[in-house]
Parts: C-alpha cells; sequence; structure tokens
C-alpha cells in the first residue's frame, strides 16, 4: 500500500551485498505503488497545456481584479487613473494576499478608428511596465499576460490602472474597461 498522498516516501536505501543477495517483492512493489500513488494523484497530463506543472499551479488560483473603466474616453489623456465600474471615484484595488501581476485585459465597446490607447498597472502609485494597446491592428480588445514573479504584490499592496490616449484617438464616445490578473502563488 502506498504512502502517498498523505505522507512522503521514504524509500530502502539498498547496498550491495554478497553474491546471491536475494530481493523482497517489496523491494520492488512499494516504491512502484509510490508511483502509482503520485500519478493518480496528479492524473493524467498534469501540466495542461503549461511548460510543467510548476507553471500551471502559479497561476492556478489566479485573482481578476476590475473592471477598471472610463466612459467617452478622451483623446489626449496622460496616465489618468481609471475607477471601477466607470462612474465610480473610487479607483485603488488592495491585494489581500501575495501573489504576481500577470496580465492586464482591455476592452472598448467600439472599435478604434484612430490613434492608440495604452491601459498600463500601476503597483503603489509606480508603474509596473505591463501595458495593453488597441491600436490599428487590436481596435477593440487586448490582452497582455508576463511571467510569474515579474512584478509581485503582497497583501495591502494598492494597484490601479491608468490609460494614455494620443492626441488621434478616436472614438470619444467609446467606454474602456480593463482588468488585471494576479496569479497566486
Amino acid at each position: 500500500m502506498a504512502t502517498y498522498p498523505a505522507a512522503i516516501y521514504a524509500p530502502i536505501v539498498e547496498v550491495d551485498g554478497a553474491a546471491g543477495t536475494t530481493m523482497d517483492a517489496a523491494d520492488v512493489n512499494t516504491p512502484n505503488n509510490e508511483i502509482v500513488a503520485v500519478q493518480t494523484e496528479l492524473g493524467t497530463v498534469p501540466k495542461g497545456t503549461f511548460a510543467d506543472v510548476k507553471a500551471r499551479l502559479n497561476v492556478l488560483g489566479g485573482i481578476v481584479l476590475g473592471p477598471f473603466a472610463q466612459r467617452n474616453v478622451p483623446a489626449s489623456q496622460a496616465t489618468v487613473d481609471i475607477g471601477f465600474l466607470a462612474d465610480a471615484d473610487f479607483k485603488q484595488a488592495v491585494a489581500f494576499r501575495a501573489a504576481s501581476i500577470i496580465g492586464i485585459a482591455i476592452r472598448s465597446t467600439e472599435a478604434r478608428t484612430a490613434g492608440t490607447l495604452t491601459a498600463e498597472v500601476f503597483k503603489g502609485g509606480v508603474a509596473t511596465g505591463l501595458t495593453a494597446v488597441l491600436d490599428a491592428t487590436n481596435t477593440q480588445t487586448k490582452v497582455t499576460t508576463q511571467a510569474v514573479a515579474l512584478d509581485t504584490v503582497i497583501a495591502g499592496d494598492l494597484l490601479t490602472v491608468r490609460i494614455t490616449t494620443d492626441a488621434a484617438w478616436l472614438p470619444v464616445t467609446a467606454d474602456v474597461a480593463a482588468f488585471v490578473e494576479l496569479g497566486v502563488s
């Protein structure tokens, strides 16, 4: 009977013996049972579409913050904090556990027809460099992700999304929402 997952298996340390030394069936069967127990616990293809199981676990339990939003987005804005649910004066989200900022998504109610809009995640008032940009290629939706642990947060850190539009940004009647994804590791 396997000890995993209730306990970690402690293998027998084998030593070379005199000629004619035999092994007990348990010397082979016990490690085999442990291998089967681990495989049963993890299931098939536990890494999913990720490089390995660790990478998958690093993004499980993710938290999505938002929407941060702004109605009727004007041209020529420079790093303007946008609030929750578009009309709110409340513009900061509070991280409630240690995590990594792993993604930002932005969505406009109307397709961009000119100029660019950049949404960026800020932590404690400092730019993280993680941006999503609406432009000629991504006219209505853009999602950007990054590796775990590049930008980390701890409980109590304040997160905001700020948007910047150039002078050519259109349509100024578009409403924009942004979401931030945290990966809990």
